[in-house]
Formats: structure tokens, C-alpha cells, sequence
């Protein structure tokens, strides 16, 4: 365990802008991490924003479920996750909301489902993640995001192009340049328009974004059930990275079509 604690430590003093107390307090989570491993069945990691790449996390330790198949040949520890290749890790790191079954890609090239739950200071930063990973070949939710484009993807992209979608004076259907997400009153993306896929691949995400939760492709704080209050067109501007971004609520009156959200790049 000593062993262990100092391995911690090293790896942020080297890659890291950590302070001496964050480390202790990364190093004091990490006690509990082969506990989290063996009771969750997966493979569990505590990564840390790099100082070395942009848009990059280091790997500090790792512990594999010893009840069940690990889905690594190899130790990550001292390895890099990249935005490209786990956008769960670097959206939780940078802007400290959660991240629920969102795919990523392995420094072993195997396509898993991770968990990301933030890890806070007592100044409430950001200043490491607990990432929990299973493999998807067993994955029902795709299952559940098919039948969702099936059944309303017709319908939306209708409304949308017919001009039925409207806030205002103005028509959502203009924001052409704009990344356009709607969700259902359950908080499930049931349509988005192709600024968006491109605005998410920059991000990250390299799956299909229908069917994923607000709480997964919000960049911003606020939960649905807070923007939906407010029954107002809500604008707020927001920094990931080196990216920056202008976000507009519009909320909706039906079920299917309950929230707007319009994203624009406004990157310098």
C-alpha cells in the first residue's frame, strides 16, 4: 500500500499542478478503490488532469475486480486518456458533472461503457475522477436508443423542417448554424440536427447521441428540471478546454418536444 500511495504521489507531482493536500486526499479515495472494483464487477481508475497535454487526463492507479474478468492485459497506471478516446473523463474533469454509460476507448484498444464521477477538494475543484469501466457487448440501451430513432426521428425532423418548432418571433429552425438537441420530458434526446454530431465529435462523444440523457450531453451545470422551471429562454456562455460556447434553453410546451437546447461555437 505504501508502495502505492507514493506511486500517487509521484505521478502528480510530475503531471499534475495537484497540491500536497489534494494528493493526500486522492491518495486517502484510493484506499477504497479495489473495494469499489470487486463490489461493481469492473475495472475502476482514478485519473487526473494532465499538465503536460491539453485536453488529457493521467492515469494515477487502477485496481481490477478480483471476482471477475478484468478487461485489461496490461497496468494503464502512468498512461494518458485523451478527450478523443474517453470524453467522459475529460468532460467530468473540466466541468465536474457526472458521466453515465458513455463509450470510450481504451489505452488496450477495447471499446467500453464508463461511469465518471467527479472527485472535489474542500474548496469544491475538480481535482480527479473515478472512472468505472464494463465492456458493452452485453449492452441494452442500444437496443433502447434504436427503438427511439424509430419510432420519433421521423416525426421530429417533420416538424422541424415544416416550421412548427417556434420560440418567440423567431423559428429554431433558422439556427441552422447552430448544434440543435431536443429532448423528451424524461430528459432523452430525441433529435438532434448535424452541427451537433460535429460539435460533439470535437468533444468527443463517438457514439450516437439519440437516446443519451441531458445529464450525459449538457455542458453546463443546471439540470433539466431547473432550466424547465424557469420557462424562459435561458442563455448562458460556458469554457471546456480551450473551446468556448454559447448555450440557449428554449423550453417546450409538448412531451415529445419538452426542452431546446441551441449550442453555438464561439470559440476565439
Amino acid at each position: 500500500m505504501k508502495s502505492n500511495m507514493n506511486n500517487i504521489r509521484e505521478l502528480c507531482l510530475k503531471y499534475t499542478y495537484l497540491s500536497d493536500k489534494d494528493i493526500e486526499a486522492i491518495q486517502s479515495i484510493s484506499k477504497t478503490l479495489q473495494f469499489i472494483a470487486d463490489s461493481s464487477k469492473a475495472d475502476v481508475f482514478i485519473d487526473c488532469l494532465s499538465k503536460t497535454k491539453n485536453d488529457s487526463a493521467i492515469v494515477v492507479v487502477s485496481a481490477k475486480p478480483r471476482n471477475s474478468q478484468s478487461l485489461y492485459k496490461e497496468s494503464v497506471v502512468g498512461k494518458l486518456a485523451i478527450r478523443k478516446n474517453e470524453p467522459a473523463v475529460i468532460r467530468t474533469l473540466q466541468t465536474g458533472i457526472p458521466s453515465r454509460d458513455i463509450k470510450a476507448i481504451t489505452q488496450e484498444n477495447i471499446i467500453v461503457k464508463q461511469n465518471v464521477e467527479p472527485i472535489k477538494n474542500e474548496k469544491n475543484e475538480v481535482i480527479a475522477v473515478i472512472i468505472s469501466e464494463k465492456d458493452v457487448t452485453e449492452d441494452v440501451k442500444e437496443n433502447k436508443k434504436l427503438e427511439i430513432l424509430a419510432e420519433t426521428n421521423e416525426e421530429l425532423i417533420s416538424q422541424i423542417e415544416g416550421k412548427k418548432i417556434k420560440y418567440g418571433n423567431g423559428d429554431i429552425a433558422y439556427h441552422v448554424n447552430d448544434a440543435i438537441l431536443i429532448f423528451d420530458e424524461d430528459g432523452i434526446l430525441r433529435f438532434k440536427n448535424p452541427v451537433a454530431d460535429e460539435l460533439y465529435k470535437k468533444l468527443g462523444y463517438n457514439q450516437e447521441l439519440i437516446g443519451m440523457d441531458f445529464s450525459n450531453l449538457s455542458l453546463s451545470k443546471s439540470t433539466l428540471s431547473q432550466i424547465i422551471e424557469k420557462k424562459s429562454i435561458e442563455v448562458e456562455e460556458i469554457d471546456i478546454g480551450d473551446m468556448s460556447f454559447q448555450i440557449k434553453y428554449i423550453s417546450q410546451g409538448s412531451k415529445v418536444l419538452k426542452l431546446a437546447m441551441l449550442i453555438k461555437d464561439i470559440t476565439d
